[in-house]
């Protein structure tokens, strides 16, 4: 959780004073963004990036600390901009 705030005791005095919290926080952005990140649509864009990069980890692993012809820079490019687009898509999802 970010919080963003001038005065974290100031801003949530009420709920400790209330309660005993140390901390708390409701906050309706994180319910809108929990719920986007339920839908199918942005779990498959997870799944792609979490399969790209672990693409990208087994080519890196594959040619180890051997010098990197054109192709392989060109391949992992690639790979590296089709992460960038679906995080993009996720961003857009979030609004």
């Amino acid at each position: 959780v970010l919080y963003i705030g001038d005065s974290l005791f100031a801003d949530l005095v009420d709920a400790k004073r209330e309660y005993g919290w140390t901390t708390a926080a409701v906050t309706p952005e994180v319910g809108y963004e929990m719920e986007v990140q339920s839908k199918t649509r942005f779990v498959l864009s997870e799944r792609s990036i979490d399969l790209l990069l672990n693409c990208l980890r087994l080519v890196q692993a594959e040619l180890g600390n051997a010098p990197r012809t054109a192709e392989d820079l060109a391949v992992m490019d690639g790979v590296e901009n089709l992460v960038s687009r679906w995080r993009d898509e996720q961003t857009n999802m979030l609004g």
